[in-house]
């Protein structure tokens, strides 16, 4: 029954029916006194239209992340570029996205930790090595550059949770 928790706290701060503490700096404030204004982690508010005494708030389409983020995706790894003993060698594999964040360990001493933010699009630096990608539509690409080796790695989402 955990979903029912979050569902009806909502439910309560919609209908005004909880009690009101001091303003999360992670939330919008709306009273009929004060403006819309965006929080770090929803950037694409959209301001509410006047409705008589209640207003609506509507998101702005995401730019590139659609559909839901966290999952199991399926893929394989493909090296371009292999100037070492140390570059991993083409496989098949699992990544796993949580909370809106990618955790993939590329090698023993690199584990990138990377945020997926709304546009889809992935950057980390570790060092002298870097990962650049996007997610789209339930596909993750992404390539890791480091001074001996280029990957190219490509997923798909399979399942969520």
């Amino acid at each position: 029954m955990k979903p029912f928790l979050p569902a009806a706290m909502l439910a309560a701060l919609l209908c005004g029916c909880a009690t009101q503490g001091p303003p999360s700096p992670n939330t919008a404030a709306i009273d009929s006194q004060s403006a819309l204004v965006p929080s770090p982690l929803a950037p694409n508010l959209v301001p509410p239209e006047p409705t008589g005494s209640s207003q609506v708030v509507q998101m702005a389409p995401l730019p590139g992340v659609t559909g839901p983020v966290n999952g199991i995706y399926q893929g394989r790894e493909r090296p371009i570029e292999v100037n070492g003993p140390s570059c991993p060698p083409p496989q098949l594999g699992l990544v796993e996205i949580g909370d809106g964040t990618l955790l993939f360990p590329y090698a023993d001493d690199q584990i990138y930790v990377v945020p997926i933010p709304p546009t889809g699009l992935l950057h980390a630096t570790m060092g002298d090595a870097s990962l650049d990608g996007q997610l789209v539509d339930g596909n993750l690409d992404f390539n890791i550059t480091t001074p001996t080796c280029k990957s190219s790695f490509a997923f798909t989402r399979r399942s969520g949770f």
